[in-house]
């Protein structure tokens, strides 16, 4: 069990974001669900996955504080895009996807991020 390890997936109320918040509960992990980002910054999760159907330039600076306070991010694009990824990059995101990710690649990169991968 990893219910002391507290997530955070954000994103639109798609099948991909909720496949993405069971597939961490059923793993154990405590996960909170958002349709968008917290701007109080209170209570920062282990790890915070944001899921985009329509990522814009400035998606990555608004995760850019959650990096600095230690905090693990992962982004979900709907198609590879180099200039958001790259973006992302600069920005500290530690993990870039374009969709789709199966369950067990999904677990494996939480596990690995969340040890300080």
């Amino acid at each position: 069990m990893h219910d002391d390890i507290y997530i955070m997936v954000v994103g639109g109320h798609s099948k991909n974001t909720e496949l993405l918040a069971r597939t961490l509960e059923a793993a154990g992990y405590r996960v909170e669900r958002r349709t968008n980002l917290p701007g109080d910054g209170n209570d920062l999760p282990a790890l915070l996955i944001y899921d985009t159907i329509s990522p814009a330039p400035g998606l990555c600076s608004a995760l850019e504080s959650y990096v600095r306070a230690g905090t693990k991010v992962m982004v979900f694009l709907p198609r590879p895009s180099p200039s958001i990824e790259h973006l992302c990059r600069e920005k500290g995101v530690h993990a870039i996807f374009s969709k789709p990710i199966s369950r067990a690649q999904l677990l494996e990169w939480t596990a690995l991020l969340l040890k300080g991968g």
